[in-house]
């Protein structure tokens, strides 16, 4: 176990405050972009052309379906019945929609395109999808 110097626990702390009031970045002419808070900053960035991977639409395990397109460098996800909804990438092979309400997780890949994916909905509804 490693024991941190006065030091290093204020250096440590300066980087989480820095981290916390560092603004959100929306999107960006040739890519989307955001950056998630945490102990450091980290930036997800994805082009139009690496979002091919994704798009598509997808069978779900409620029996509706999910449709990911794009409109430039904004990403989009509709469920069946629902309005579409602006997502931006999170992590990787991980999108979140601005409002936090939606989560994908893409699980499984054929060659570069996006097979498999978890959706999680409000209410911690969890749905299984695939192309």
């Amino acid at each position: 176990m490693r024991t941190l110097t006065i030091a290093a626990f204020f250096a440590a702390s300066s980087i989480a405050a820095f981290a916390q009031a560092a603004p959100q970045t929306e999107s960006m002419e040739q890519g989307s972009e955001v950056q998630i808070r945490g102990q450091q900053p980290m930036r997800v960035k994805l082009d139009v052309a690496q979002f091919q991977d994704y798009r598509g639409t997808y069978e779900l395990s409620n029996g509706k379906r999910m449709m990911l397109t794009n409109d430039r460098a904004h990403f989009y996800v509709q469920i069946e019945g629902q309005p579409s909804v602006e997502i931006v990438p999170a992590g990787r092979n991980r999108f979140v929609s601005k409002d936090n309400n939606i989560n994908l997780r893409f699980e499984e890949f054929y060659g570069t395109q996006a097979t498999d994916v978890v959706v999680r909905l409000p209410g911690n509804e969890v749905l299984l999808g695939s192309l």
